[in-house]
């Protein structure tokens, strides 16, 4: 709720501004303020190496706002007893009541298989990690030892995650010992 407040505070603006931003979100001030939120973007929406960052259809709004004004975040302790922050929030829950809310896009069209592994079984699908397209390649000689080899695996060229293809997986069979 807090970045749909603040993009559309931004939004509001009819010209490029300096904007002076207040939030009881510690999450939001800080996220902006120490640039967080550029770093997931340029690690395509992820803050770790596993966890996707939230909303990022509504930071990649928001960063475009502050490209076009100069924003700077300040944040305030919630409820408090500060009368902006108070009428803030009676606003905000008076809005929740209202019948023609805009629908959350970023939400309600967010692909089904979202928060789940998807499967990665053929060539050209999203790397899990990166979304850069998947391509098929070839092992080396299987060692003696193993049980099994794979005729094929799917590999991501940027982020160089391997994916195991169960279809591809071949039992090995060798001679008895004598």
């Amino acid at each position: 709720m807090e970045l749909y407040a603040a993009i559309a505070a931004l939004e509001a603006l009819k010209q490029p501004c300096q904007v002076v931003l207040h939030s009881d979100s510690e999450y939001l001030v800080k996220s902006m303020s120490d640039e967080s939120v550029k770093r997931w973007q340029e690690n395509n929406w992820f803050r770790t190496k596993q966890a996707r960052a939230a909303n990022a259809d509504l930071w990649e709004k928001l960063l475009g706002l502050c490209e076009t004004h100069d924003v700077k975040f300040v944040w305030i302790r919630g409820h408090s007893g500060g009368v902006e922050n108070e009428r803030c929030d009676a606003l905000a829950k008076n809005a929740l009541t209202q019948a023609n809310l805009p629908p959350d896009e970023g939400y309600e069209n967010r692909d089904a298989a979202e928060g789940r592994k998807v499967k990665i079984t053929q060539e050209g699908q999203s790397c899990r990690k990166c979304s850069t397209p998947v391509v098929k390649r070839t092992p080396k000689k299987p060692k003696q030892t193993q049980a099994y080899c794979y005729e094929y695996y799917l590999r991501c060229p940027k982020c160089h995650t391997m994916y195991m293809v169960e279809e591809a997986k071949r039992a090995l069979i060798r001679p008895l010992p004598v």
